[in-house]
């Protein structure tokens, strides 16, 4: 393997290794998101489900309960804009920018190796 061909599958990996990274601090933060952030959202809901029970029990309830439904609506928006960004950011990271770059020199890799061998006498 010559030195332009070894230095291109050295980059590959890099692109290889760079992609790993990527994803694997994308699925932490996705988790750090999902479960870590959910506790004070949870703590919230709590609140206002036993506000609303005492609101129940004063025949005033129907308030507190369409404000909790809001609410939970705007929680579950929330989470689904931010579960959205993860999403965007990856793909536009790693499927557009990083994923052709990995295929465009791959593709030299093996378009020089296959090419060489054709060209080589004693191959």
């Amino acid at each position: 393997m010559s030195e332009l061909e070894f230095s291109a599958v050295a980059l590959a990996f890099f692109v290889l290794v760079l992609i790993g990274l990527i994803a694997a601090a994308l699925l932490y933060a996705s988790y750090q998101g999902e479960f870590t952030a959910a506790a004070p959202e949870v703590a919230t809901v709590q609140k206002l489900l036993d506000h609303a029970e005492q609101q129940y029990r004063a025949a005033s309830s129907p308030e507190t309960l369409d404000r909790s439904a809001r609410l939970l609506a705007q929680l579950t928006e929330n989470r689904q804009a931010a579960r959205k960004v993860w999403f965007d950011f990856a793909q536009i990271l790693l499927l557009n920018l990083l994923l052709p770059v990995l295929t465009a020199i791959l593709g030299y890799v093996f378009g020089t190796m296959r090419t060489d061998k054709k060209t080589d006498p004693q191959g």
